[in-house]
């Protein structure tokens, strides 16, 4: 990498100061930094190739001559002009030496050693208190998980803080049915129906597992989607979809054996074509089990 493409790469002018390529080395970093793109893997990679790239041509700049005219001339290969290149400094034979710099006094560096010392203490207690907190915030947010054995009845205390009262709880039975392996988000819960070239995105926002189903002219599509997790189908039949959710927890195959409740979209979600439509962007659906659902009665896997 040459220093034109590192100016060009930052968008910066052969007369830039330090403190502008520090500026806008901090900007492309904002950008392009990797724990931005946790939920997506491929844009993850590519964010991280991005940012050694903006590195390596951060570092490059760092060291170059600030004379713009020397760094043109180096950038193409030929020796600066010796009209704009910059004259060497000679002192003359007269001038008295420079004054020698001593070293600062043990005593001068302790207090400052002591105060960064501090420093560091106080940021590690910090942290620790930080994610102490953060450990004991998830516990509280994670559902109580049912028994096997025991008869559950469902505690007003269950009820998530994001989804409203009103939705129709299904009671449990006497006993609670035997838990199934938790599927991973994606997974299909009826047989294969509605597959095509569309794409349709969902991510789940509550502290509840869910089970979609979109309904659609070639049949119903069924998913599993977990909590605070976000995926992308790209086998949907093109056409107009109207969506059912469940949400709850302790799947047992076809139903949740815990807080089950049950919504529907107002809006329909349109899937398009991406194999006539290369730019078609799959559209995101998001439950939060407030923006555009209402509460319907309980249905089950067909």
């Amino acid at each position: 990498m040459t220093e034109r493409e590192a100016l060009r790469l930052l968008h910066l002018e052969d007369s830039c100061s330090q403190d502008e390529l520090r500026r806008a080395y901090l900007d492309m970093v904002k950008v392009w930094h990797p724990d931005r793109f946790q939920t997506d893997v491929h844009l993850r990679a590519k964010a991280e190739r991005t940012l050694q790239v903006i590195n390596d041509a951060y570092a490059l700049l760092q060291g170059r001559t600030t004379n713009p005219a020397s760094a043109s001339a180096t950038d193409s290969g030929k020796e600066p002009d010796a009209a704009t290149a910059r004259p060497e400094y000679r002192a003359p034979a007269d001038a008295a030496p420079p004054p020698k710099a001593t070293a600062p006094s043990p005593k001068a560096v302790r207090p400052a050693g002591r105060l960064v010392l501090a420093g560091a203490v106080g940021a590690a207690v910090g942290v620790a208190l930080g994610l102490l907190a953060i450990v004991k915030w998830s516990e509280e947010l994670t559902p109580a998980q049912a028994s096997d054995a025991a008869a559950v009845e469902v505690p007003a205390a269950l009820e998530p803080a994001d989804v409203e009262l009103k939705a129709v709880r299904r009671r449990p039975a006497a006993r609670t049915p035997a838990r199934a392996a938790r599927p991973e988000s994606g997974a299909d819960l009826l047989t294969a129906q509605g597959r095509g070239t569309g794409q349709v995105s969902a991510q789940n926002t509550t502290i509840w597992d869910a089970a979609v189903l979109l309904d659609g002219p070639s049949g119903t599509r069924g998913f599993f989607l977990r909590r605070g997790e976000q995926v992308t189908l790209l086998d949907v039949a093109p056409g107009t979809y109207g969506l059912r959710v469940m949400f709850g927890a302790t799947w047992t195959g076809r139903a949740f054996a815990q807080g089950a409740m049950f919504f529907q979209r107002e809006e329909p979600v349109s899937v398009a074509d991406r194999s006539q439509s290369g730019e078609a962007r799959a559209p995101l659906i998001v439950l939060d089990g407030r923006s555009g659902v209402r509460p319907t009665a309980s249905f089950g896997l067909e």
